[in-house]
């Protein structure tokens, strides 16, 4: 029996010394291009960093979008093809949108893929293709109101009073700190 156990165990070490495990680790952020005060006319850059675990060789990039009645607003800084080099474990990747003077006003969402492949032909005829997905979430607005409140102030208060018949009402005066961003 005992024999027997060794046997498996033996024979599974043996095959597992055999394969060839490869390990892989990619992915973004921030994971979307998000904007709710775009206007007509304006641009909006988002930085999109790439991140890889194993960075030993060249991977060919292909961004693919799926922005139905916008694509054309949206531009890569490195186009729609580009390479990861090696050695870099970090690659920037900065998405500029461009809203049109005749933008219809709303929300716009779609999301652009980011597909990689080995420019390399593999030896075990087997490749490994990553991705990822950036979701695109964005809104075009008539009118932006971003402000911060940095302080307020109460002054003054007079209670309200009756003469008569008459009510007068209370006074407060007070004043408020904004900052505009």
């Amino acid at each position: 029996m005992k024999k027997g156990i060794l046997f498996v165990i033996g024979t599974l070490l043996f095959w597992g010394g055999l394969t060839n495990v490869a390990f892989a680790g990619f992915g973004i952020t921030p994971p979307y291009v998000r904007n709710d005060t775009l206007r007509q006319g304006s641009e909006y850059t988002q930085e999109i960093i790439i991140v890889r675990s194993d960075p030993v060789e060249d991977l060919n990039a292909e961004l693919t979008y799926n922005l139905p009645g916008y694509e054309s607003w949206f531009s890569s800084d490195r186009g729609t093809k580009f390479i990861l080099p090696k050695g870099e474990s970090q690659v920037k990747l900065h998405m500029t949108v461009r809203v049109p003077d005749d933008a219809k006003l709303g929300a716009y969402n779609g999301n652009i893929r980011i597909r990689t492949y080995s420019s390399e032909n593999s030896t075990s005829g087997v490749s490994l293709a990553l991705g990822a997905q950036i979701d695109v979430h964005l809104k075009v607005v008539d009118q932006v109101f971003n402000f911060k409140v940095r302080r307020v102030e109460l002054s003054e208060a007079e209670e309200g009073y009756k003469k008569w018949w008459l009510s007068f009402p209370g006074k407060v005066k007070f004043a408020i700190y904004l900052e505009n961003t």
